[in-house]
């Protein structure tokens, strides 16, 4: 059921109506009418022949995730037998309005395939009437896990060379993103998933946005709070595609040193640790920081002479203290400390990514063509043998709770 059908649009960072009232009411009917007709103009092109799309055309076999936008099934297509996800949608129309995140994800999935981002299958609705949408349904791949999960799995045998492919299969979806001017802003583990064989994907893209010539400005408070970039933190509305390349950093900062983040709740706070371990915000890090509205309340809370430690951070949790050092010499390490010398130069990568001003940040093709990905060992597009360690100690897990179970019994 693979549709064939391209459906190209500007995805709307605010959904808005051609027509000016003053009335409220008029105007919350006319915005909900016209976001329920977008999402009509999706779903009537989203498959070759919508009468055949069915929620009875999939097995459903468990709840594998939920969250504040919908819940998610892996199932079977009864069709072809293949494993699906299912992502459900309920109830598209409310008192305040029609979400777009269903927009957003089922319009750019439609318009991106590459080998490093999850397949779109389609999407339909369920009995859809004006007085009564009904729920919908995103069918997608369905992958063994997602980074977040696979790296949590206890002593996993994770290795530099791991992570450059991990960052090369990553940075490649990335750059097909950016290509056709498409900003994903909510890169982290936890959206990246792993596929049965091995190969990371580009999955979650309920909060990306297409920007064209016509884009004036952008929401500033999205994404996951803890990986915002700084010019996101500081509201700069004009912000780019590098903010994926700073979430991007970020997940490579979590591989190599296996610190999830930032332990905080306010966006002051993500700005203080933030400027802890990429030095202070100042007009020679981020040039034109001193026009943002938000940077006033920054320079009053934050000191601008921290220094940058990104680099030191990073290689000291990856590998240990240096010789030099005067330290526990039974400091842990994250990561196999022979394998330094060819760390070293992803740490680099991290240090280049995790720039404050984003004008000096890396594109993701300028990342890929760094010499790093040259060099041996040369990256491999699958990470199979780690899947294999993750799914080796689900099936130990689940076996243990069953002898657990059995014994109470």
């Amino acid at each position: 059921m693979q549709s064939s059908s391209t459906v190209g649009f500007q995805l709307p960072e605010n959904p808005t109506t051609s027509q000016s009232s003053n009335d409220p009411q008029l105007m919350h009917a006319t915005t909900v009418a016209s976001q329920l007709e977008m999402y009509r103009s999706i779903f009537q092109n989203a498959t070759q022949n919508t009468s055949t799309s069915s929620i009875n055309n999939y097995k459903i076999s468990e709840k594998i995730a939920e969250g504040s936008h919908g819940v998610v099934f892996r199932g079977m297509s009864m069709i072809s037998g293949t494993m699906v996800a299912l992502k459900l949608i309920k109830k598209l129309a409310k008192e305040d309005g029609v979400s777009t995140n269903l927009i957003h994800e089922a319009g750019i999935l439609q318009q991106v395939q590459h080998r490093n981002i999850v397949t779109f299958i389609e999407v339909f609705m369920e009995n859809s009437t004006l007085e009564s949408p009904a729920n919908c349904w995103l069918i997608t791949e369905y992958c063994a896990c997602d980074l977040l999960d696979l790296v949590m799995v206890p002593n996993l045998p994770i290795s530099v060379l791991h992570i450059k492919s991990l960052l090369q299969s990553l940075l490649k979806g990335v750059a097909h993103l950016h290509k056709r001017s498409i900003m994903h802003r909510d890169i982290k583990k936890g959206n990246l998933l792993i596929d049965n064989h091995g190969v990371l994907r580009i999955a979650d893209f309920g909060l990306a946005i297409q920007v064209t010539k016509l884009t004036r400005t952008l929401k500033t408070n999205i994404g996951t709070m803890v990986f915002r970039a700084p010019e996101l933190l500081l509201d700069d509305i004009h912000y780019t595609k590098k903010v994926d390349i700073w979430n991007v950093g970020w997940v490579l900062f979590s591989l190599f040193t296996g610190k999830p983040g930032f332990n905080v709740q306010t966006t002051n706070q993500v700005l203080t640790k933030l400027t802890h371990m990429c030095g202070s915000i100042t007009e020679d890090t981020y040039a034109g920081c001193q026009n943002l509205e938000a940077y006033k309340g920054y320079r009053k809370r934050n000191s601008l002479n921290w220094p940058r430690m990104v680099m030191v951070m990073a290689r000291r949790a990856a590998f240990g203290p240096d010789t030099e050092e005067i330290s526990d010499k039974n400091e842990p390490s994250h990561l196999q400390r022979d394998l330094k010398e060819s760390g070293i130069m992803g740490i680099e990568l991290i240090d280049q990514m995790l720039t404050l001003d984003p004008t000096k940040r890396p594109t993701a093709a300028e990342v890929l063509d760094n010499e790093w990905f040259k060099m041996e060992p040369l990256p491999n597009p699958s990470i199979s043998d780690l899947l294999g360690e993750y799914k080796k100690y689900h099936r130990e897990k689940k076996f243990r709770a069953y002898g657990e179970d059995h014994k109470s019994n």
